[in-house]
Parts: structure tokens; sequence; C-alpha cells
């Protein structure tokens, strides 16, 4: 599941063409099925539209890159004061407005989890689209 993981998300970058595909299956040969990884290295990771830019997250919708514990900022409809994602332990982070604190750890590659509110508006789904130890590209959607 790693490898195919791997050339789908090297296809997406390359435009998906079948020479893309066979120029990649050199590339993929250090996929890792395991552990949650991608392409060797942290620059094997697919581009995030979003860049590295967690600014880009506060309105519930992005897709970045991520290296160590990142605090990301939220608009206050979502409920948090505080929120990261850690990709070395991957592990979500939050805090409440309402006082509570907690975490989820989420190891598996392209899962989403969600948060329901009171209202769809306060609804965010996370997901986890390549990790290789500190690093990740992950995605926000509202």
């Amino acid at each position: 599941m790693g490898v195919r993981l791997c050339v789908m998300s090297w296809l997406r970058d390359l435009g998906g063409t079948a020479a893309a595909a066979l120029a990649l299956l050199g590339a993929c040969a250090g996929c890792e099925g395991a552990g949650g990884s991608s392409a060797g290295g942290a620059g094997g990771l697919p581009r995030a539209a979003d860049g590295t830019d967690v600014a880009a997250c506060f309105d519930g919708n992005c897709e970045i890159r991520v290296r160590g514990r990142t605090t990301i900022p939220l608009n206050a409809r979502f409920g948090f004061t505080r929120f990261s994602y850690d990709p070395g332990d991957s592990t979500w982070r939050y805090a409440y407005r309402t006082g509570g604190r907690g975490s989820t750890q989420m190891r598996g590659i392209g899962t989403n989890i969600s948060w329901l509110g009171t209202s769809p508006s306060r609804m965010l789904r996370l997901r986890v689209i390549a990790r290789d130890g500190d690093a990740a590209v992950i995605s926000l959607g509202s």
C-alpha cells in the first residue's frame, strides 16, 4: 500500500501521464509500506497546494507541508484556542475555548478524522496525506 500511495502522490504532482508513471517506477522503489512513510526522505514528500503557509489554514481549508510540531492558526468559529500537528509522533493536539484539552494520534496515511461542533460551520476534517519522520503534508477541510 505504501508504494501505491507514493506512486499516486507523484503522479498527481506530474500530471498523471503514463510516461510519468513509467518514470516513477524507479523513483518509488524507496517507498516504504510500513510506518506511514512516503518516498525516501522529507524531500520525497508530495508538494502541498499551500506550501508551508500555515496561515492558509485559518479558514479551515488548506494543504500544507509541516516539519516538526506546527501550530496551526484557526478561525475562532472552530472552537479551539490552540491547534497543532506533530509528524514525529503523528499527533494532533488542541485546546478548546471551553477549557478542555486533548490529543489524537493518527498513524495511518490518508485517513480522515473529523470534529463535529454544534453546527456545520464548526466541523473540521483532518488528513495526513504523507509523512516521513518529522515532516508531513497535511490537509484540513471545513
